[in-house]
């Protein structure tokens, strides 16, 4: 029944789960300033799945802290009410996990200058999702994707973002994989 969170200040990590199904939290916020380095996720060889705000139904928008380095595999996967990300500006994010915004309400996002690495699939199925813009000075190199033969799935950046009218690509970016915007 959590509707609404403040992490404190002195939080480093949100680990792997930590709010997984929680439906009726709509709010997180976190205290100025906020030392957060990562926010958890993965996965199991089962398919299951267990990101520290998975499943978080409701929750519809957070402004991640310049702190953080990382967001974790699924972290925020079917949180399909989330329909705004920001970061504080200053961020210091590298990396986004596989599937870390997979399913959600995401409409438009703003990747940080400071990341460097995204894995496959960390937007597929946003289908809400009209416009990515990356910001000045973008470190990107790969916008991630493969295909599987075997389960004949793919597993694209941008893959099935149905809405998906604007994007461009920075100059930064070396590499567009395989169905990196397949089904857009």
């Amino acid at each position: 029944g959590l509707q609404s969170i403040e992490i404190p200040a002195s939080v480093e990590t949100i680990a792997t789960a930590a709010f997984k199904g929680c439906t009726a939290l709509t709010t997180v916020t976190f205290e100025k300033g906020s030392q957060l380095k990562t926010i958890e996720g993965g996965y199991s060889s089962s398919t299951a799945y267990y990101g520290a705000f998975e499943d978080c139904t409701s929750l519809t928008s957070i402004e991640i802290p310049a702190s953080a380095e990382t967001i974790g595999e699924n972290a925020f996967h079917k949180c399909k009410a989330l329909t705004t990300v920001t970061f504080e500006q200053g961020s210091q994010l590298k990396t986004i996990g596989q599937h870390a915004f997979e399913a959600t309400g995401l409409q438009s996002i703003e990747i940080p200058a400071s990341v460097e690495t995204m894995g496959s699939s960390v937007f597929i199925g946003c289908q809400a999702l009209t416009t990515v813009t990356f910001e000045k000075g973008s470190q990107l190199k790969t916008i991630k994707g493969g295909y599987y033969d075997r389960s004949k799935s793919y597993s694209g950046t941008f893959s099935d973002c149905t809405s998906l009218t604007s994007i461009e690509i920075p100059a930064s970016v070396e590499t567009i994989a395989t169905a990196a915007f397949k089904g857009c």
